[in-house]
């Protein structure tokens, strides 16, 4: 860190600072963005639900990840998918269990 007295390097940090924070703000989905994954989502569910759950295979998850736009396309990974996978005997994922984490992680 620079020091109290280093007036310009203290500016160039925080000048720095700002342009990251902006640079990661448009990274983050927006509402907009949001709703339109989870449409996305619901519309490429994959039968039968379990129990109250809507759930995804992973063909349709690599599908919605073609469709949802570049700010999304970091989460449709089969490391993510993999990670939210657990007893469905159809090897499926909860919709609402990867929109959570998406909501976490974005």
């Amino acid at each position: 860190l620079p020091a109290e007295d280093e007036v310009l390097l203290q500016k160039l940090r925080e000048e720095s600072r700002a342009v990251f924070l902006q640079r990661k703000s448009r990274e983050l989905l927006d509402n907009e963005e949001l709703q339109n994954l989870w449409f996305l989502l619901d519309k490429h569910q994959t039968s039968p639900m379990m129990g109250e759950e809507a759930m995804i295979n992973y063909e349709n998850f690599l599908k919605v990840g073609e469709k949802a736009g570049p700010k999304c396309k970091q989460f449709f990974t089969a490391k993510i998918f993999a990670k939210l996978l657990h007893s469905d005997p159809y090897g499926r994922v909860s919709i609402m269990q990867f929109f959570n984490y998406v909501m976490r992680k974005g």
